[in-house]
């Protein structure tokens, strides 16, 4: 044997590997017996170490089916916590102690390797990655550079990788995108049972959230416990909360864009899972190998059993469901043109016992054809028709009655992308949309009900925008992302505008006129620029800064005067009294990478200027309401803070822990006091939170079991509270403080689970994992609202904190794909 050559060779002593196995499961290294034990390999022997303490591996990573040499694959000591990744030629270059380790060897969207290595002396090992057969929970499925925060142009944009999403304990084992969004800094929400998400200061209706290029106007299942993304159906999701591009448009304050996956070409596949109070299952495969393929996936809730288990008889006697099936189908004409035709419906149903119920659906198809013109140009063209629906109602009695109202709209857009050589790629292209809403109906429920009928007619309007944008590498160390988008929003007929006294308040005692309007004849215009930009400077390998400016508008407001988003929210149009929302936004960020982009940190300052918010007069009626400009305040609002971020991305101990403190502000200043809220002085917004910590960490205990942790705290939030009460006329009528005065209790929660994944069966296209966790291990009562009540011959009204989940809720759920 020559000196200094390495040796490769197979462990194939059956003692040695008993006791090797056995030390590695000891020390946590090594998963439970009937689980893969992975490849032991020695390379060199002792003798050949001659002294040495190091010792470097080397080799190439490629994927064998495709021959391709893979860029950014990790190698990883799980014994040591240190790691590389591969350069553009698949090549790595490891230094180790001399003696065991188990190495990892990782790609996106590729099955993982473990080798047990005893490491000697210096050699090479090259590794082949197969394509993951199915990838469990797989939720983003993006090769990017390790220091991608670093490097990219833009600021405040999100993305989450599928062990961010999988690993974290979720309420009833069910994953949630957009409660793993909350965790991050800058993204919020107002407690357990509230739909939607705040950004940055934000209202919910200021996020444009797309599902498959379709707009969704309700996020939440459940009346907020759950998202209706359904994880199994997602290819990947994005959140933009600082710099936006301009082929967005629409709200000002974040885009929420989630795709929905493409079927497999070539092979078969399903994937179920079965939880506490929802299962669901996915259907994926070709219909033409290599031309044509389907996806069909679904989920259904069974909530009843938990209700009644429940011993209070109004919650005993209430009902819960919801499902949500998403279906696309694609065709590749070429291997450069795919049409694509996808499929949303979601429905839900709550009653709360006798009293009152809420019922909501959301449809929406989406056409779609991509092409590559050639090299430098592509082309994306989407057609969407969307259609959502809401009905409260009173079940009995001689009040009982079915109050509806929804949306519909139609959208086109076409986007271009040319890339126009090494440092310039531009999207430009326009898109249309024409919402429709519907009538507000009032009925009688059942043959008891005395409820007269009513119907309110809604508005018409549509939206043109056209725009450019360009990311323009200037130097190594500057980039620019600079865009530019035109909007433009007409609200038409039929409608009828009331007339207002002029210089006098908006009530119906000043309506002096009533216009009408024919079919589609323009009653009033809107449009502006909106120019963004986003600026990154490079200050090193590891660290950059960035600056973004981008002001938005927005035609559509959610009419809501409840804390949270209910299904009865009213989406209203900009008319001639509600103009558009207008928001300047301005952020700065600070990016850092430690211990070879293993470590990230950031921190961001953010500001925002907002004009013609839309708040409302006290005990403003805001359903049923022809003329609902009266009952509406236009005001301004401002929102500012602070974000940091540090995450680890590799070890046994993975996660991140995230710090925001913000501030959002409203202010109402109008001419008379009926529309000037506290004097007109600056309030908090029903979601300002100043306060908002989050701890989110995985730990591996062996090769397929790992811990999730999860911790959050927020300030609770403004409520404005009854601080005195008189008596007239043998009537107590309380008094109320400044608007948003006061705050509930601030808010922590601590969540834990256990997930093991299963031993891969038949060629490894079988697995199986099953997740044990447990929301709110503390049993906290986190008050969600405070209310007041009247008991006895009481004076003043007792406050009442309202807690939604406010108890230990344990889970399992088992999940498996072929």
């Amino acid at each position: 044997m020559l000196p200094n050559t390495a040796v490769i060779s197979r462990c194939d002593q059956s003692g040695r590997r008993l006791l090797l196995g056995l030390l590695l499961w000891f020390c946590g290294l090594l998963p439970l017996a009937g689980q893969v034990v992975p490849d032991t390999l020695t390379i060199g022997t002792e003798e050949m170490a001659n002294g040495s303490k190091t010792a470097v591996l080397r080799g190439r990573i490629t994927n064998p089916g495709s021959g391709e040499k893979l860029l950014g694959a990790t190698v990883y000591s799980r014994t040591l916590e240190l790691g590389t990744v591969t350069n553009d030629s698949g090549r790595y270059a490891l230094i180790l102690p001399v003696g065991l380790h188990e190495v990892v060897f990782r790609s996106v969207g590729m099955e993982e390797k473990v080798k047990v290595i005893y490491l000697y002396t210096d050699g090479v090992l090259d590794i082949g990655l197969e394509d993951r057969s199915f990838s469990l929970e797989e939720i983003v499925i993006k090769a990017q550079p390790s220091n991608q925060n670093v490097v990219d142009v833009r600021s405040g944009v999100v993305s989450l990788t599928a062990e961010d999403v999988r690993e974290l304990p979720t309420l009833l084992g069910e994953l949630d995108v957009l409660k793993n969004l909350v965790s991050l800094p800058g993204v919020s929400t107002i407690g357990e049972g509230a739909g939607g998400i705040n950004v940055r200061g934000g209202k919910v209706d200021q996020n444009l959230v797309l599902f498959g290029n379709a707009q969704l106007f309700n996020t939440s299942h459940a009346l907020g416990l759950f998202s209706v993304f359904n994880p199994d159906v997602i290819e990947n999701f994005t959140l933009y909360k600082g710099s936006v591009p301009a082929q967005y448009g629409g709200r000002t304050s974040s885009v929420l864009d989630v795709d929905i996956k493409r079927g497999d070409f070539d092979q078969f596949k399903i994937k179920m899972g079965i939880g506490a109070v929802t299962s669901r299952a996915l259907v994926e495969g070709p219909i033409a190998k290599g031309k044509t393929s389907y996806l069909i996936g679904g989920r259904a809730s069974y909530a009843g059993w938990i209700l009644k288990s429940l011993k209070q008889p109004d919650i005993r006697n209430s009902k819960a469901n919801f499902y949500d099936l998403t279906g696309k189908i694609s065709h590749r004409f070429s291997p450069n043109n795919t049409l694509s035709f996808s499929y949303y419906s979601s429905y839900d149903f709550f009653q709360y016992s006798r009293q009152f119920g809420y019922q909501w659906r959301t449809m929406a198809t989406t056409l779609e054809w991509s092409a590559i013109l050639n090299e430098h140009f592509s082309s994306r063209s989407t057609a969407t028709l969307g259609d959502y629906k809401s009905l409260l109602f009173e079940p009995f009695g001689v009040t009982a009655f079915e109050y509806q109202n929804g949306q519909q709209y139609l959208q086109l857009k076409q986007n271009f992308i040319w890339n126009a050589g090494e440092k310039h790629l531009f999207n430009f292209g326009a898109e249309g949309v024409r919402y429709k809403n519907l009538p507000d109906r009032l009925d009688p429920r059942g043959e008891r009900s005395n409820v007269l009928s009513e119907t309110i007619s809604r508005e018409i309007g549509q939206e043109l925008a056209f725009y450019i944008n360009d990311d323009f590498e200037i130097s190594p160390k500057l980039a620019l992302s600079a865009g530019l988008r035109f909007s433009m929003f007409q609200s038409l007929g039929p409608d009828r505008v009331f007339r207002y006294r002029e210089g006098a308040p908006l009530t119906e005692l000043n309506i002096v006129d009533t216009v009408s309007y024919q079919r589609g004849e323009v009653i009033r215009r809107y449009s502006g620029w909106e120019p963004r930009f986003s600026l990154r400077y490079r200050l090193g390998e590891n660290s950059s800064l960035k600056l973004s400016y981008n002001r938005m508008r927005q035609y559509i407001h959610l009419i809501s005067n409840t804390t949270a988003s209910t299904p009865v929210d009213v989406w209203q149009l900009s008319t001639d009294y509600i103009p558009p929302q207008i928001s300047d936004n301005y952020s700065l960020g600070f990016f850092r990478n430690f211990k070879d982009n293993t470590i990230e940190t950031s921190m961001e300052v953010f500001y925002r200027d907002i004009q013609n918010l839309v708040d409302y007069k006290d005990f403003a009626r805001l359903l049923l309401n022809e003329h609902l400009e009266t009952d509406l305040i236009s005001g301004t609002g401002k929102a500012y803070g602070f974000e940091v971020l540090a995450k680890r991305n590799e070890g046994r101990l993975t996660g991140w822990v995230s710090y925001t403190h913000s501030r959002s502000l409203l202010q109402a200043k109008g001419p008379t006091k009926e529309s000037t809220i506290n004097n007109g002085a600056w309030y908090p917004s029903s979601f300002d939170k100043p306060h908002d910590f989050t701890l989110s960490a995985k730990y591996e205990l062996s090769y397929d079991f790992f811990w999730g942790v999860n911790f959050t705290y927020s300030t609770g939030r403004p409520i404005t509270a009854i601080i005195s009460s008189y008596e007239q006329n043998n009537v107590i009528i309380p008094h109320y403080s400044e608007r948003n005065a006061y705050r509930i209790p601030d808010y922590y929660r601590l969540d834990m689970s256990l997930t093991i994944n299963g031993k891969r069966l038949v060629s490894r296209r079988y697995r199986e994992s099953f997740t044990i966790s447990v929301y709110n291990l503390l049993a906290r009562k986190n008050a969600f609202s405070v209310y007041y009540q009247q008991f006895g011959n009481k004076f003043f009204p007792s406050p009442t904190k309202l807690s939604v989940l406010g108890t230990l809720i344990p889970a399992i759920s088992y999940t498996f794909s072929y």
